[in-house]
């Protein structure tokens, strides 16, 4: 005979998981914002170096647009988890709290259904540029899975805040009620 699990049994284990998403989620973001003020002190040295000095560098913009795509990627689950979409929800209040469930976990498994396509691919794509030593086209010749990795370790951590959020909405009894009033992501 089988014992089934409860909601009361699931409850603690998803607590803990979703605590250490949201702190591993949490700590993506920052480094993120850290990497995005990296950019900003690099373009800063840039117009010294250009305007005073007449000496620009070759360096900065490729390191910018790099660290830009990581702080964008490893920010993304974050927003996502913050509700910082900018989402229409006139018609999902409309709809009782039941099929909003539905609905929401419709859209939720699409999301990481694509977020888990991305990341392989992703991953695929820099274990090739790994192999075949690749390097980028800029200046710096720079591995190109460097900038590459972002791609998958970003969506990645989509991933996590999706797994999340479905758990939340199926096995959460509070998660229909909850989500009254809140948009779909």
């Amino acid at each position: 005979m089988s014992e089934r699990f409860s909601i009361k049994d699931i409850d603690p284990l998803w607590r803990r998981f979703d605590s250490i998403v949201e702190r591993l989620i949490t700590w993506a973001a920052r480094l993120g914002g850290i990497l995005l003020l990296a950019v900003g002190l690099f373009v800063f040295y840039e117009v010294v170096c250009r305007r005073i000095f007449q000496s620009p560098t070759l360096w900065v913009m490729d390191y910018s647009i790099y660290l830009v795509m990581w702080a964008v990627l490893l920010g993304s689950a974050y927003t996502m988890r913050t509700h910082g979409l900018v989402l229409v929800d006139v018609l999902i209040n409309k709809i009782s709290p039941e099929i909003r469930r539905v609905i929401q976990i419709g859209i939720h498994i699409t999301i990481l259904a694509f977020a888990l396509t991305i990341t392989a691919a992703g991953a695929y794509s820099c274990i090739r540029a790994y192999q075949m030593k690749e390097l980028t086209m800029s200046a710096l010749y720079i591995p190109l899975y460097y900038p590459m990795s972002s791609i998958p370790i970003g969506f990645a951590l989509i991933v996590l805040e999706e797994i999340s959020t479905i758990s939340k909405l199926v096995f959460l009894e509070s998660g229909a009620e909850g989500q009254k009033g809140k948009a779909l992501l």
